[in-house]
């Protein structure tokens, strides 16, 4: 079986987890057969508390990505148009 989603949501104040994260993980075999778990606000939150510094920084790395994509266009931008003829 392989891995085929991960989810964490934090649960609806209507919820009778309001508050609380509640992960939700889905599992294919190789016939398409899936098999949906749901773990309990304990596990998820322990989860979450696992992979969170991983998230932050992988965000961090993308960030500065988009900070130097951002300069290099300023730079290109401010240079003269070139026209071949």
């Amino acid at each position: 079986m392989k891995l085929t989603s991960l989810e964490i949501k934090l649960q609806p104040s209507y919820s009778d987890n309001a508050g609380k994260y509640v992960a939700t993980v889905e599992y294919e075999d190789k016939h398409k057969n899936a098999m949906k778990l749901v773990l309990d606000p304990g596990v998820s939150g322990q989860l979450l508390g696992f992979i969170g510094p991983t998230i932050t920084q992988f965000a961090g790395v993308a960030a500065r990505q988009v900070e130097a994509n951002i300069v290099q266009s300023l730079e290109e931008a401010a240079k003269p148009l070139e026209i071949t003829v």
